[in-house]
């Protein structure tokens, strides 16, 4: 990049050592922490209880704040189990999974990558067996792929799936 002209390039990376290496040119590292407790738990809720029309429930409190305190503060993490939850309507539902959660979560290296993988985990086996199957077929496309249902779906089935 040319500094005097202002341009920039930017590298987001998870691990430090990809952010520190630098190819003879002057670098940055900015460290991006995760939200406060009081912003992640207000993410948290704003998220899962968005369909009940009397707010929070209250019952709920203690296990709401105990499954916001498991992202750690990553906004990603806190909106996908959030949507999780969301359709969870019984405390008994929700002691599960913040159980299952808590044995998944511990003993780790990286505690971060960990986290996160979990919790995109739990969102991808909570949904109903016809939608895994149409996620995981658009997953065998790259990222930029368009994907013309006329062509790449020949069977009935995945045409109802993308349908869904």
């Amino acid at each position: 990049p040319n500094e005097g002209v202002g341009s920039r390039i930017m590298l987001t990376s998870q691990r430090e050592n990809v952010a520190l290496f630098t190819i003879g040119i002057k670098s940055h590292v900015c460290y991006l922490n995760g939200l406060a407790r009081n912003d992640a738990w207000n993410l948290f809720c704003k998220k899962a209880f968005q369909q009940f029309s009397g707010g929070r429930p209250k019952g709920l409190e203690v296990l709401t704040r105990e499954l916001a305190e498991k992202c750690r503060g990553l906004p990603l993490a806190l909106i996908a189990l959030a949507g999780v939850m969301s359709s969870k309507r019984f405390e008994r539902e929700w002691r599960m999974t913040c159980n299952s959660l808590s044995s998944e979560l511990s003993g780790t290296d990286e505690p971060l990558l960990k986290t996160m993988t979990n919790i995109l985990w739990l969102g991808f086996s909570d949904l109903p067996y016809p939608l895994k199957r149409c996620f995981l077929y658009c997953c065998l496309f790259s990222e930029d792929y368009w994907i013309i249902p006329e062509r790449e779906l020949g069977s009935g089935l995945q045409r109802d799936l993308l349908e869904r």
